[in-house]
């Protein structure tokens, strides 16, 4: 047992060697900043479509899935699902763009290959393989119902090796007029096609945030 927990104790003592020594990167905070700034822009119009109200839709249905409206999927810019994609792909790291792709928004979700959670968005296709449209949950409970606005000012607050992380601040609005104030961390971290993001943008209005925040301190 005691030899056991010596093996145990030299792996932890390693692996925090390992950790302490990765060195933060180098980085120019205006390079960053702009970078930050430019892809929460850009995020904006996909929080919307992801967790926001999303695709309008009409009458052509099947079953609880309703078929977008042209001018919806025009308002965004799009007309599959795979250019929704790659919209998520243009502004978030692929790690995290895997972790939206297989969320709700776009798979089932099982459990034991039994499915306990259909799809927002899926892929309609005519009878022979072409692609006809997108098919829309038409009651997928999106989590964001309120609105919210970033302020210009932000700054670089850390850096975990090759992440860093952008501290700004956020005014959202209830549904009913509440209006509160939250620190919103971002992190990027820079890939092959650029900047990306690794955290999302979009902020749900809870009044009990600040009560959480200090408990905390």
């Amino acid at each position: 047992m005691i030899k056991r927990i010596l093996a145990l104790l030299l792996v932890i003592i390693s692996l925090l060697s390992v950790v302490s020594c990765e060195k933060d990167r180098e980085y120019d905070e205006g390079e960053v900043l702009a970078a930050a700034a430019e892809l929460i822009k850009k995020s904006l119009p996909l929080n919307e479509l992801l967790y926001g109200k999303g695709l309008s839709y009409g009458d052509e249905h099947i079953g609880i899935y309703y078929k977008a409206t042209d001018e919806s999927l025009s308002s965004f810019g799009i007309q599959t699902v795979e250019q929704m994609k790659d919209m998520v792909r243009d502004i978030y790291s692929a790690q995290y763009s895997e972790s939206i792709f297989t969320s709700d928004i776009f798979s089932p979700i099982t459990v034991d290959e039994v499915i306990v959670g259909y799809t927002r968005y899926y892929q309609s296709e005519d009878e022979d393989g072409n692609l006809n449209g997108i098919m829309v949950k038409s009651d997928y409970d999106y989590p964001l119902k309120n609105s919210y606005e970033y302020h210009p000012n932000m700054e670089v607050i850390d850096v975990e090796g090759e992440v860093i992380v952008v501290r700004t601040m956020v005014t959202a609005t209830s549904a009913d007029g509440k209006v509160m104030n939250v620190n919103h961390d971002i992190r990027l971290v820079e890939e092959e096609m650029g900047w990306r993001l690794m955290t999302p943008t979009y902020v749900v209005f809870n009044e009990y945030t600040d009560i959480y925040d200090n408990l905390k301190k």
